[in-house]
């Protein structure tokens, strides 16, 4: 049992992760969000799928991102 409910915080703790990953830098134009990998790429295009706003927000690309 107790293994069990081990595993299960643990794929918990790995979902909510994935949800609460944020960018390098604050969006603004002198700081903007940094995308420096495909997982950051990736987390930008599920962030704007599920609704979060960034009209208005800046990004800079740091890395040339194959495999899209």
């Amino acid at each position: 049992m107790r293994k069990h409910l081990t595993m299960t915080l643990v794929l918990l703790l790995t979902v909510v992760q994935g949800a609460w990953a944020q960018f390098s830098g604050n969006g603004t134009e002198a700081d903007p969000y940094l995308i420096s990998s495909l997982d950051d790429w990736k987390t930008l295009c599920t962030n704007v799928r599920n609704g979060e706003p960034y009209c208005g927000k800046y990004f800079k690309l740091m890395a040339d991102l194959t495999g899209l």
